[in-house]
């Protein structure tokens, strides 16, 4: 499955409330839990597992890229059989937090792509995929500005002079 039918899949979630006011919790896994609580009251099927593995991952080691964008994502290591994981669908979400927050490093975050694949080549893929696409003109652009998949996926699919 291709990237953009990932993200199509996932959709974009905005105004993603970090909860952590007032609690001990880093704000990265205070606003793992707060979009899996949002998908939860939306209705969306998901496996109870896949927060505990992207929170089980975050906890070891960060997923903020910097530049204002996290991808949180669960581990493959350990998982010995495809059976074993968390995921039956490939599936991006994108998510907005309602205002940027403080990830576990204190760097600022305005959008959170979860990256919810079925093996670890998938996962890898869309990592790579998801890089090149942040990496053309404009994207940063659209993401501060919040915008939906479409105007993304538009410059997504467009080729570099050098691609």
């Amino acid at each position: 499955m291709s990237i953009e039918e990932s993200l199509l899949r996932g959709g974009v979630w905005y105004n993603i409330w970090d909860d952590s006011t007032g609690t001990n919790k880093s704000s990265s896994l205070s606003f793992i839990n707060s979009f899996f609580t949002a998908l939860r009251n939306h209705n969306i099927d998901y496996n109870p597992q896949l927060p505990e593995a992207i929170l089980a991952r975050e906890k070891r080691q960060s997923t903020n890229l910097g530049n204002g964008i996290a991808i949180p994502h669960p581990d493959f290591d350990g998982l010995n059989e495809p059976a074993e994981s968390p995921i039956t669908r490939d599936t991006i979400y994108l998510a907005y937090p309602r205002f940027s927050l403080l990830w576990d490093d204190g760097t600022s975050v305005f959008a959170v792509f979860f990256i919810c694949m079925t093996s670890k080549e998938k996962h890898l893929a869309a990592l790579s995929d998801l890089a090149k696409g942040l990496s053309k003109p404009g994207v940063m652009d659209l993401l501060k500005a919040r915008e939906p998949l479409e105007p993304l996926l538009t410059v997504f699919r467009a080729k570099k002079s050098n691609d």
